[in-house]
């Protein structure tokens, strides 16, 4: 795209506009608002947008130029681009009639259009009718001027929000292994293990599962054996540790368990728990950053946005015409 520092055209405010974020102006007149409104679509859309297309009509076979294309997954729009504040007036219902034609011979879904001034009455029943008649491609009008300081009002600059989480508190958290009525005679009575052993336990966990790993020892603390299992979790015992008091117990069935003393191994029927959980509070600072520069408000309400300098100056205008972003937030 050629651009200059000296254009021959008197510059409007968009065009100041455009060139305080890009250190330059476009050659041709009306070009910065194009320009500037395939930014603030790509920025809002995040999808494909392509500059200053030339599409043949399917019928009449007129070439037409499109100032902005959006491409979604789902279809396309037409994007029109109208700068009249050096001008002084609004968009009439001409400018209107001529997209509205364009859009019967080519293949797009929609049609966006975007004024620097406001639309006049004539222009806005012609946009809201597009919707009601099935004839028609419907037509979208959107604002999109420079940013003043009474924008902010009423707005969100900064939002503080306190993240509630919860991991399981070793120091309050005990797992005992159970084992078969046969299997606990036989080790107290033939193996003379002792009973009321003391046990270390490391454990690895995420929503998901829990494996476990216990060290046995006795009274005058001499290691004895040690055990093993894993168990998968679902949400729900999360859940349940909130309303009680952040503390659960219970009994797990278990399957690949095992306890062993000196080198007897056995297999492990039931767990049973207490489960120690403890609150964290992250806190999370969502803020505006950047000065707001643009404001783009559909005339249907649903959009009503800030566009900063800093998600501006995350634009790129290849020399193919496809405009890219480099995802800056405000």
């Amino acid at each position: 795209m050629n651009r200059t520092n000296t254009p021959y055209y008197k510059p409007s405010k968009i065009d100041e506009v455009f060139f305080s974020l890009f250190g330059y102006y476009p050659t041709q007149e009306g070009k910065s608002y194009e320009m500037l409104v395939g930014a603030v679509v790509k920025i809002l859309f995040d999808k494909k947008v392509i500059l200053d297309e030339r599409k043949r009509g399917e019928y009449d076979d007129n070439l037409y130029q499109i100032d902005a294309s959006l491409y979604e997954l789902t279809g396309s729009k037409m994007i029109e681009a109208k700068d009249f504040t050096s001008a002084n007036r609004k968009v009439k219902r001409p400018e209107l009639d001529k997209i509205a034609g364009a859009l019967l011979e080519l293949d797009f879904d929609e049609g966006y259009f975007f004024s620097a001034t406001n639309y006049t009455r004539d222009a806005k029943k012609k946009a809201k009718a597009s919707s009601e008649n099935p004839r028609s491609t419907k037509l979208s009008l959107y604002h999109l001027v420079p940013s003043t300081s009474g924008d902010l009002k009423g707005r969100l600059e900064k939002i503080e929000i306190d993240i509630i989480s919860y991991e399981i508190d070793p120091n309050g958290t005990v797992f005992n292994p159970c084992i078969s009525d046969e299997a606990f005679r036989k080790w107290t009575e033939e193996y003379n293990i002792p009973t009321g052993l003391k046990s270390a336990t490391e454990f690895y966990y995420d929503e998901s599962s829990i494996h476990c790993k216990g060290y046995l020892h006795d009274d005058l603390d001499n290691y004895i054996g040690e055990y093993e299992f894993y168990k998968p979790l679902d949400k729900s015992i999360y859940i349940s540790a909130s309303e009680n008091n952040n503390e659960i117990s219970g009994k797990w069935q278990v399957d690949d368990a095992f306890i062993q003393f000196n080198g007897i191994k056995e297999k492990i029927d039931e767990i049973n728990y207490k489960i120690k959980f403890r609150e964290i509070s992250i806190p999370l600072v969502i803020e505006a950053t950047g000065s707001p520069i643009l404001k783009v408000v559909s005339e249907d309400g649903k959009i009503n946005k800030l566009i900063t300098d800093k998600q501006l100056k995350g634009i790129t205008f290849e020399d193919n015409g496809e405009i890219l972003f480099d995802g800056s937030n405000p």
